[in-house]
């Protein structure tokens, strides 16, 4: 389906779900439409130093998924093995088991988290991306990449391990027509990823003194390609 449609089609949902009435959240619509199954201890891992949780307690999210809106959904993500984790109006935890569209946490950073796009590198079209710069050209978009590591704790005697999650951000350009350019964090890349505007965004670049080193470099110019 495409990525434009579906994000106009949620922003009209969420007029008709307020029209609706829908005051107790999407908790009970959203089960019906999504496959999901009971949250199981094995998911919960504390023995691990970190999290691969995106916010590590519930946060009222606004779910999107076929073009659908699900408001007021207390969920959390897991960015390690991409899935959502909710609550229905019973308070029971499910694992959606279905790959939903968007994710919105409107109170939890005010952030929201996309899937759909072209699979790249070692993710596929279910990977969820974290949304940093949204307009009618392009997106900017943070793939938080986590990897398992041992870590030694050397005691008097011997040593022992614990284990790790190592965060990693890395960044994408979506352009529809065009797909998914992983970007690094310098004027070039951005260049190469924005070429169709290359002469514009260079000026841009030069004019404002961007180093592309930083996320918010990442996001002003990314701003600044879509008025073009």
């Amino acid at each position: 389906m495409n990525k434009s449609f579906v994000y106009l089609a949620a922003c009209l949902s969420i007029g008709t779900a307020s029209a609706q009435g829908l005051s107790n959240g999407g908790m009970q619509h959203l089960m019906t439409d999504i496959s999901s199954k009971p949250r199981g201890v094995s998911e919960l891992n504390s023995s691990i130093d970190g999290s691969p949780y995106y916010n590590n307690s519930y946060c009222i999210a606004n779910i999107t998924y076929n073009g659908k809106l699900f408001p007021k959904v207390p969920a959390m993500l897991n960015l390690q093995d991409n899935f959502m984790i909710y609550k229905d109006e019973s308070g029971q935890e499910l694992i959606a088991t279905s790959t939903v569209d968007r994710i919105e946490f409107p109170d939890c950073g005010n952030t929201a988290f996309e899937s759909g796009f072209p699979a790249i590198d070692h993710q596929m079209v279910s990977t969820f991306y974290q949304v940093i710069n949204k307009g009618p050209k392009a997106e900017l978009l943070k793939y938080i990449q986590f990897v398992l590591r041992d870590v030694a704790i050397t005691g008097l005697t011997n040593s022992t391990y614990t284990k790790s999650l190592d965060r990693t951000d890395v960044y994408y350009a979506y352009i529809p027509g065009k797909g998914m350019t992983r970007l690094e964090k310098n004027a070039e890349s951005l260049l190469t990823a924005l070429s169709d505007k290359k002469a514009a965004i260079e000026a841009y670049i030069g004019s404002h003194h961007i180093k592309g080193k930083k996320e918010t470099d990442l996001a002003e110019v990314f701003a600044y390609y879509n008025t073009l």
